[in-house]
Order: C-alpha cells, then sequence, then structure tokens
C-alpha cells in the first residue's frame, strides 16, 4: 500500500432528524425556548430545519408569536418533497412529537448542539487532511485554519465544576470559609479596596473599565503585582502591551518614589542616564525575581485560548504546589470573537464574558477582564462613568460579580485649554490639586455594598496606592 493514500472524507453518519423535529416542535409549543436553548440555524443539518429556524428565529426576533400558521404562511405553499408542502410538513412533526414524545425538549437540544459540533470537527479534520496530502500552503497557515475552526467548537462548549448540594450544604462551605486560616481572595493591593470587594472574588468575574487614558492599565498591573508578592500567582494575558512595556511599568512601580519618580516611557525611551535612577531600578528588577507573575503577551487571542493556556498554567502550578489564583485579560476588547455570532457585537461580547466567568468558576480563580467605556460619557459635564458607559453592556453587567470604574479628573483637566486668564489659572490649580487622584467606582458587588474608593496614583509612573499615600507625611516608596 503507497505511504499516503488517497485521501477519502470521513463518512457523514445517518441522521433521522428527530432531534431537529423536537427541537422545532417544542419551540412552537413554547417560542420562549427559542432565545433560551442558544442554537444557531447551521446547527441544524436538515436544510428545511434551517430555514424553519431561522423563520422562527426572525418572528422572535420581530416580537411576532412564532406559531405553526405564522411559520407556515412564511414558506407558502411550495413543494418540499413530492405532495408535501411546508404547511403539511410541519403539522406532520408536531402531531408526531405529540403523540408520540419521543425526545425530552433538553435532550433533544444537546443531540442537537452535539451533532453540530462534531459535524464542524470532522469538516476541519477533513480539510486538514486534504490540504497536507494535496495542498501547497504552509504549516503555518493549514495550522492557523484548523485552530480557528477548532476554536468554533470550544467556544460553543460550556465547562466548569459541577457543584450540586441542599440548603446544609451551602450552609457548610459559608462556615468553612469563615473558619478558614486561608486568605479568601487574592489582595487588589489597596487597603481601602480590599475593604470593600474584600479582594478579587474568587470563581468570578471582575471587570476594570475606564476610558482610553484613565489609567486601566495602571490600575490592573500595579493591582496585579501587589498582589503576586503578596503571594498569589498571577496569568497575566497581555493583548495589548509588549513586554518591554509590561516590564518597565513594573519597574517604576517598585522603584517608585514620591519626590523623584522615575517614569516608564523613560525606560522604553531609553532615557534613564541618572545613576541615582538606575540603582533603583536594578535593585527593582531583583525584586521582581521570584515573584508568580505570569505573562502571556498575544494579540488576538479567542475565548478557546485563553481558557486552554489557563488551564494548561493552571495544572502546571498545581503540581508545583503553588496554585494559580488570579487571571488578568487586558483588556476583552481585543479578544477575537469566535465566528458563531460573526457580526453580532453584543452576542460576541457576551460569549467573552461568559467565558471569562467560566474560567472563574471552572478553575476556582479570580478573573479581571480590563474593559473600554464607550464615548458617550465624552459628551457629559459630569465625566464620572456609569454601568451604562460600558461598551456592550448587558452581559458585562450579567456576568461580572464585581464592576469598578475609573475617573481620574487630570485625564480631562490635561487636555482642556482657556482663552481667559482666569479660567486658565483656575484650571491649572485644580489640575495641580488632582494629578495623583483616581476614584475607583465600585458600581457592583455581589459580595457587598457600591462604594466610590479614592485612590493615589501617579500615572506616569504606574505607582498606585491608598489615598493617604502623602498626606501629612512624606511619602515613601513602597
Amino acid at each position: 500500500m503507497n505511504a499516503i493514500a488517497k485521501f477519502q472524507p470521513a463518512e457523514e453518519p445517518k441522521n433521522d432528524f428527530m432531534a431537529e423535529r423536537a427541537v422545532i416542535v417544542g419551540c412552537l409549543i413554547q417560542p420562549d425556548r427559542i432565545g433560551e436553548c442558544g442554537l444557531l440555524a447551521d446547527d441544524f443539518e436538515g436544510p428545511f430545519h434551517r430555514r424553519i429556524w431561522s423563520v422562527l428565529t426572525g418572528l422572535r426576533d420581530e416580537g411576532r408569536h412564532p406559531s405553526v400558521e405564522a411559520v407556515s404562511a412564511f414558506f407558502g405553499e411550495e413543494e418540499i418533497a413530492p405532495n408535501l408542502t411546508p404547511r403539511k410538513y410541519i403539522r406532520n412533526i408536531v402531531a408526531e412529537n405529540l403523540v408520540h414524545l419521543q425526545l425530552p425538549f433538553g435532550d433533544a437540544v444537546e443531540t442537537v448542539r452535539d451533532a453540530s459540533q462534531r459535524r464542524s470537527m470532522r469538516a476541519a479534520a477533513d480539510e486538514l487532511a486534504l490540504a497536507a496530502t494535496y495542498g501547497s500552503r504552509s504549516i503555518r497557515d493549514m495550522a492557523s485554519d484548523a485552530i480557528a475552526r477548532i476554536d468554533d467548537v470550544l467556544a460553543s462548549l460550556k465547562e466548569g465544576r459541577r457543584r450540586a448540594y441542599d440548603a446544609s450544604g451551602a450552609a457548610d462551605l459559608a462556615m468553612q470559609n469563615l473558619d478558614s486560616d486561608e486568605p479568601p481572595a487574592p489582595t487588589t493591593g489597596l487597603i481601602d479596596l480590599d475593604r470593600v470587594i474584600g479582594g478579587w472574588p474568587v470563581g468570578q468575574l471582575s471587570i476594570v473599565a475606564g476610558r482610553p487614558g484613565a489609567g486601566k492599565s495602571a490600575v490592573a498591573t500595579s493591582c496585579v503585582l501587589k498582589a503576586a508578592r503578596a503571594g498569589f500567582p498571577v496569568c497575566f494575558f497581555s493583548l495589548e502591551m509588549i513586554g518591554e512595556q509590561l516590564g518597565a511599568r513594573l519597574l517604576t512601580d517598585i522603584a517608585y518614589s514620591y519626590d523623584r519618580p522615575i517614569f516608564y516611557e523613560d525606560i522604553i525611551n531609553r532615557r534613564v542616564a541618572d545613576d541615582w535612577q538606575r540603582e533603583r531600578l536594578d535593585r527593582a528588577h531583583e525584586r521582581l525575581r521570584g515573584v508568580p507573575l505570569h505573562i502571556e503577551e498575544q494579540r488576538g487571542l479567542t475565548i478557546a485560548e485563553i481558557t486552554a493556556r489557563s488551564r494548561k498554567l493552571a495544572a502546571r502550578m498545581d503540581r508545583e504546589g503553588t496554585p494559580l489564583k488570579l487571571i488578568v485579560v487586558d483588556h476583552i476588547g481585543l479578544v477575537r470573537a469566535s465566528a458563531r455570532y460573526a457580526g453580532n457585537r453584543v452576542r460576541e461580547l457576551a460569549e467573552i464574558t461568559d467565558g471569562l466567568a467560566s474560567i472563574a468558576k471552572e478553575l476556582n480563580v479570580a478573573v479581571i477582564g480590563l474593559c473600554q467605556l464607550n464615548r458617550d460619557v465624552e459628551k457629559r459635564d459630569n465625566k464620572r462613568p456609569t454601568e451604562s458607559d460600558l461598551r456592550e453592556s448587558g452581559a458585562i453587567e450579567e456576568d461580572a460579580s464585581v464592576i469598578v470604574l475609573l475617573y481620574r479628573p487630570a485625564y480631562y483637566l490635561e487636555k482642556e485649554r482657556f482663552d481667559q486668564p482666569e479660567a486658565e489659572m483656575a484650571r491649572r490649580e485644580q489640575l495641580e490639586a488632582t494629578r495623583h487622584c483616581i476614584e475607583l467606582n465600585v458600581s457592583k458587588n455581589r459580595n457587598g455594598h457600591p462604594k466610590n474608593v479614592d485612590a493615589f496614583i501617579d500615572i506616569g509612573a504606574n505607582a498606585l496606592r491608598d489615598a493617604d499615600f502623602g498626606n501629612g507625611r512624606k511619602p515613601r516608596g513602597y
């Protein structure tokens, strides 16, 4: 036999479409199930079933009742087979399922979804085998396409630690947590913020949001550095900053001195010529050795790739006896969505935030997602953000246990200029008074009360401290 036999695609298994018919009938009888089951038209293998599902979801989206008559009327009197009109076919499958109750609805949905995922896997495998055998494409391109196809399948799956218990069991867990000697959650690095949210909540998603330049990356990197140095191992997915930028921020944060700060842009642009500054940076570099902060730097990661890498790192750290405690994604707007909801940004973002919340629950870690606010905040006189300023905010508000909205007055004052001398003088005085102020508005706190937390920030040095840093005394680096 030849080493390379002629490629034969895998034979498609026969499908009697019983599960697909059960799903369609279940949704015709109870239209609320259409959105709950989360299926797409492409999940159905039967060509006419795909058309029926498109009509059902279309009627639902238009606010119309997707009844048998409404769906049948859409197709008219065309024949889908000899002497079989759409109206007759739909009535037949409704009667068949009502009489025989062939398959419970939930089981039918899972059967359709599983069959769709398996078809996608077979198609990806067949295409990869065909390209590898006969194609002239590079290995990199073939592998990338295969990964993308598999990512689409993984993105449609929801995995997590299943935990079932009664009321007494839930109370037992709460009492065990109360009596535990272990820190309940990774510290935020700010005493005042820890008092409000109790540290980044384990098994839950937290969102830190702000306008570009408001300090999201500064807050995130400073907080996770403090958490890692406090003994909480961290994985930081940097989808925006490259390693040199992130490293410069970490160095200037540790080396921070209020009187003589070192700015991270000076490190990046090689402008550190002062011996004192270089000595402080060398000491900061030494203090970073052994800090359990793992950095994954790559733009355009999918939620499936983030999940896979997180699982792998968590497994390795468990074997080493230093369990992963905190995952950070900077930022969720740069996470590449799967093709499942292509073009529907709201559903794409819902897939991403649900994926991050699922990672938190599955791995029993805290997850922080950075998020940009939309431009509506710029149109208001009061620039303090609200949850409605979150881009495609519905999914974020639903999936996140904690939402922290950032407001830095100096960000706006630095951009303003006034022609009138009095107004310009007032602006400069206000800028000087608020240069190191940042508000962390905990607008959602599933484990406590919402509250506004004031903090100190030196944005150029990436230094975040509690609000009383420097008040009434000479500030010190930490």
